[in-house]
């Protein structure tokens, strides 16, 4: 149930843009329109990174201090404390948005049109997150709305590989999984 809850939480944070509005990820990262799938060894290495940055967050400070409060299955009606808020903010800069690059760069070479799709979701969630750094929502609510972003965006990552007849999305609709 703890890494469920936290996968939920890392989808959340999977916001691919700065509070700028400016989209992050690697420079030339997407292929070209028509481009196809990635090859295997892409693939194999990009999930390796994605499982070394999931693995950071785990690890991390941050994420040990908070975990009671993002695993609590929604029933924390509680809201950050000062100290609570600091760590997520930090948690969000240095150890999630690393990991969102890596899902933008799989989403982009998977195929052009899902990156939109992630900034549109990472948008929402940057959002949720500022409201949570600032005290203004309660640990549920933010579970619930991250939970919420997630189901959207998984739904619209479907869609797009049934439309597009994409042969797999690169686990990009289940995060964490390998």
């Amino acid at each position: 149930m703890r890494t469920t809850n936290v996968l939920v939480v890392m989808l959340g944070l999977t916001a691919c843009v700065t509070g700028g509005g400016e989209v992050i990820g690697r420079p030339g990262a997407g292929p070209a329109a028509g481009a196809g799938q990635p090859s295997r060894d892409e693939i194999r290495r990009l999930d390796d990174e994605r499982a070394a940055c999931g693995a950071r967050l785990l690890a991390s400070s941050e994420m040990r201090a908070l975990s009671p409060r993002l695993s609590g299955g929604g029933g924390d009606d509680a809201r950050p404390t000062p100290i609570e808020a600091a760590q997520m903010d930090r948690l969000h800069h240095d150890y999630l948005r690393p990991c969102q690059e890596i899902e933008l760069e799989i989403a982009g070479r998977t195929h052009p049109s899902l990156p939109p799709l992630y900034n549109e979701a990472a948008s929402k969630s940057d959002a949720v997150i500022a409201r949570l750094v600032r005290r203004e929502i309660t640990w549920s609510e933010y579970g619930r709305a991250t939970f919420a972003i997630r189901q959207d965006l998984n739904a619209r990552l479907r869609a797009a590989k049934a439309t597009l007849g994409l042969p797999t999305l690169n686990q990009l609709d289940r995060p964490g999984s390998r």
